[in-house]
């Protein structure tokens, strides 16, 4: 058949002319025709790779500063670099923002320019070995740092009420020398103390620089119009001596009329299988006066703050303007899981932590060396959904350090050791990713390597017995270590289970300019836990999702169900448990009522047992007792994910709104969400803000050396709304461009928050002015 030759033919021949142009040069004069039969042979291959996006934390930058490049493909690369305008490769490092679990598509990017540079930097990816400019670049002035003028010490002011006096620390344990102290900014930033420990016995109440006088009662009823500013304060003389701590006075709880009945069981970890005990504590639990939490003026180390939990704002700010403006923003990744979807950036609650290191800690940890060069350093610390803890730079963003991988997303807010020891703790949200599974709990970390120092599991063990059999720790942990006879940590987990660790740690702190002594810390846990559950709660619904508040030595925890309980810590055994109607996710605020009384400040969520019919209710109770004292009623649209309702933690007003407390409703009847300042002494509504997108970040409260007061919310439509404290008017509204569902911490005029958005996933610096 010819037709049949003639084909056979043509394939031969075909054949033959693919085999000849696949050794001709590609500058022969066949060429084209070798592409075209290229491009048809080879069409299923794989498109080169492009950039989505290019973005650097900041577009200005000083010299031998670190700075953050944030690069997003279209699909996996092998690698990315830098390069300048004429193609000079920039000295870098590269780092996968998920991990190698997830596809190289997001880099993190970390330059330091050695000399100044003005002109775009380009993105360049890296496919086999291949490097491809990309379209993507970024305009950036690198220039030569302005060195910074002697000045002139400010004078010291009186403090503000019930405020700690920023002054250095002079007392010091026998023995040992004073402390050396470097130059504070203009800014008034607190001043870096450098203490060396000895053998010699410690003395029994810590150095605090606490006020000498009590806090200023609040007034016995809600003030009709904002109080008259205070006087500006007289300068005085700095004090050669730290002022005596004024402590809080010592009130017993006991079960007033209502409280529930409870079954509490206690147990020790340590056998091979779980065991309860009859618990008496050889040494007691006291928490300090929430003023003096930290050993010294650190900044934000906890959620809101303290353990009171009234607020996440240090020191004062010196507002002018009244407004909010960004200074910068760093990009944070994203984590698929199995079952809640890909989350993004910083969820709730999310809270970072500030905090100045003393000298001998900051130079001893694993930070750059430039950031352990900078006297004045303030470090961000925050956990994000992405599974990283990321450290930056108060000032820029810049980073300060390598971040720590946990691997699974992280949505708690964090918590820094209140003793000036580098160890953090950080709760775990989420165990299932979609290629595995892990375990899930409470994370400590040494900062000074950052290795992982302890893991508290939340699931149930031989060791372990709960009721509920979710793992996960939203709640924050609370750092007891105050008093020197107490190295703790208190924390309750979603599994239901309420924990007190003894952290038997071996601080080696070394003396100023002593090079033979590093830094170096271990601990040594001994756990016992509570599992206790009341009246009609069903086993499943005892979890615990918000973070514990303490008072001399009693701990306030909040449930699922909506009970509310009042725990001794001697002997892990129950006081009073009441019942807050429905599911409580914000945390537990404390207040004292001069030296007779301590109240007790929470609200719930319409969730099962609500629903919409009936109404949030905010309530104020004796913390002694138990008992009600007012409650305040709001409408809300039920929500199956527990969003209706009291989501925020609030916040207890101090100075010009001492008589106010601040709650934010979310998903209230009319739409949207409500910020409402409640009278503490008669619960009676004293102002509203209406707000149109939904919130669950907590509100915070900024004040000024005078006492004046500025509430700023955040909302998931990307608002920062700032308020003023004593009327709820709006003075300044920033849009940060990405949901806003961590919340806030202050020092001194920098705010900083989280975004969670798929196209808007930052931690950002904002200037309060």
């Amino acid at each position: 058949m010819p037709w049949l030759k003639i084909l056979i033919g043509v394939i031969v021949a075909a054949l033959l002319l693919a085999v000849a142009l696949h050794f001709i040069s590609d500058a022969g004069p066949l060429n084209p025709v070798k592409n075209a039969i290229d491009s048809l042979v080879n069409v299923q291959k794989k498109a080169p790779g492009e950039a989505l996006s290019f973005q650097a934390a900041s577009n200005t930058a000083a010299t031998n500063s670190r700075l953050l490049f944030n690069l997003t493909t279209n699909q996996s690369v092998d690698g990315v670099r830098l390069e300048d305008a004429e193609g000079n490769e920039i000295a870098c490092t590269a780092t996968l923002v998920n991990g190698a679990n997830e596809t190289n598509k997001i880099w993190n990017i970390n330059a330091i320019f050695d000399v100044p540079y003005s002109g775009d930097v380009f993105a360049v990816i890296r496919e086999g070995e291949t490097w491809t400019r990309t379209d993507k670049s970024v305009p950036l002035v690198i220039v030569n740092p302005t060195p910074v003028p002697t000045e002139t010490p400010l004078p010291t002011q009186v403090p503000l009420v019930s405020q700690p006096t920023v002054a250095p620390i002079v007392e010091s344990i026998t023995a040992a020398p004073q402390p050396t102290v470097e130059t504070a900014s203009q800014e008034g930033l607190v001043p870096a103390i450098t203490w060396a420990p000895t053998n010699a016995p410690l003395p029994t109440e810590a150095p605090t620089g606490e006020p000498t006088q009590a806090p200023t009662l609040p007034p016995t009823e809600a003030p009709t119009a904002a109080p008259t500013a205070a006087p500006t304060p007289t300068a005085v003389p700095a004090p050669t001596t730290a002022p005596t701590a004024t402590p809080l006075p010592r009130l017993d709880a006991s079960a007033g009329s209502g409280s529930l009945k409870t079954t509490d069981t206690v147990y020790q970890v340590g056998s091979k299988s779980a065991k309860s005990i009859t618990f008496s504590r050889d040494v007691s639990y006291v928490a300090p006066h929430p003023d003096n939490y930290s050993f010294y003026p650190a900044g934000v180390l906890t959620f809101r703050g303290d353990n009171f939990r009234r607020n996440a704002a240090y020191g004062t700010a010196n507002v002018t303007k009244q407004q909010l403006s960004i200074l910068w923003q760093t990009p944070i990744g994203y984590l698929r899981t199995e079952d809640n979807g890909t989350l993004y950036g910083v969820g709730w609650t999310g809270q970072p932590a500030i905090v100045k290191w003393t000298t001998q800690v900051r130079e001893g940890m694993n930070l750059y060396d430039d950031k352990k060069a900078t006297p004045r350093l303030r470090e961000v610390i925050f956990g994000a959904q992405d599974g990283k803890i990321y450290f930056l730079d108060l000032t820029d963003g810049s980073a300060t350090r390598d971040p720590i991988t946990v691997g699974y997303p992280l949505k708690g807010s964090v918590s820094v050791d209140s003793m000036d020891r580098p160890l953090l703790a950080v709760g775990q949200g989420i165990s299932k990713l979609p290629n595995k599974t892990g375990s899930i709990g409470l994370h400590l970390y040494n900062l000074i390597d950052g290795k992982e120092a302890f893991f508290l599991n939340g699931r149930k063990s031989d060791t372990q017995i709960q009721y509920n059999t979710n793992g996960a720790f939203d709640g924050t942990a609370l750092f007891l270590n105050n008093n020197w006879d107490t190295d703790a940590m208190v924390v309750a987990g979603e599994n239901g289970l309420l924990y007190t660790v003894d952290l038997n740690a071996e601080f080696i702190y070394p003396k100023a300019n002593d090079q033979d002594v590093k830094l170096s810390m271990s601990i040594k846990p001994s756990v016992v836990y509570l599992r206790t559950k009341a009246g009609a709660e069903k086993e499943a619904g005892v979890g615990v999702e918000s973070s514990v508040a303490m008072y001399d030595k009693y701990i306030y925890m909040a449930d699922t169900y909506g009970v509310i309980r009042c725990v001794n810590s001697d002997t892990m055994k129950t006081v009073w448990a009441m019942d807050g109607g429905d599911n409580i996710d914000a945390s537990i605020a404390l207040d004292m009522d001069g030296d007779s009384g301590v109240s007790l400040y929470t609200g719930n969520t319409a969730y099962s047992r609500l629903g919409s019919k009936n109404d949030v209710t905010i309530r104020r109770m004796n913390a002694l007792t138990g008992e009600t004292i007012w409650t305040y009623g709001i409408k809300c649209d039920y929500d199956k994910g527990q969003l209706s309702g009291c989501k925020a933690s609030p916040v207890i007003g101090q100075h010009s709104i001492s008589d106010l407390v601040i709650f934010t409703v979310n998903k209230v009847k009319d739409g949207g969400s409500k910020v409402i300042a409640l009278s503490k002494q008669t619960g009676s509504l004293v102002w509203e803000r209406a707000l149109t997108s939904e919130a669950v970040s907590s509100p915070v409260a900024v004040y000024n050396d005078n006492g004046d007061a500025w509430i700023i919310q955040g909302d998931q439509g990307g608002n920062l709304t700032m308020m003023d404290g004593r009327t709820g008017a709006v003075r300044n509204t920033l849009n940060l461009g990405g949901a806003i569902e961590g919340s806030p911490a202050v020092y001194k005029n920098y705010l900083v928050v989280g975004t969670c958005s798929k196209d808007n996933a930052y931690m950002y610096g904002i200037r309060i002015e």
